[in-house]
């Protein structure tokens, strides 16, 4: 076992770290994933059913906008760049 798990250590990626976000930010991050989340299960339940993935990429992005897609990933990024910082001071 000791082999085995220094083997593997090799492929392994260090843990992202617990992120505590403000409450403002926690509130609107599930507000917006609720959304998303809902629609993206509908629309590929409907493209791998019916296809028309192509025909209407365009205006999944545009409602994907609509649901507030932009401010969830400006979150996320803030919270990614600080870890990718802290990483850099170890």
């Amino acid at each position: 076992k000791l082999k085995m798990d220094k083997e593997l250590k090799q492929y392994a990626l260090p843990a992202y770290p617990n992120v505590i976000y403000s409450q403002e930010e926690l509130n609107k991050l599930s507000s917006i994933y609720v959304d998303i989340n809902s629609y993206v299960t509908q629309q590929a339940s409907k493209w791998v059913v019916d296809g028309g993935i192509e025909e209407e990429w365009d205006s999944y992005l545009k409602k994907m906008e609509q649901y507030g897609l932009s401010d969830y990933l400006k979150i996320k990024q803030k919270y990614f760049d600080q870890y990718q910082e802290s990483l850099k001071n170890e």
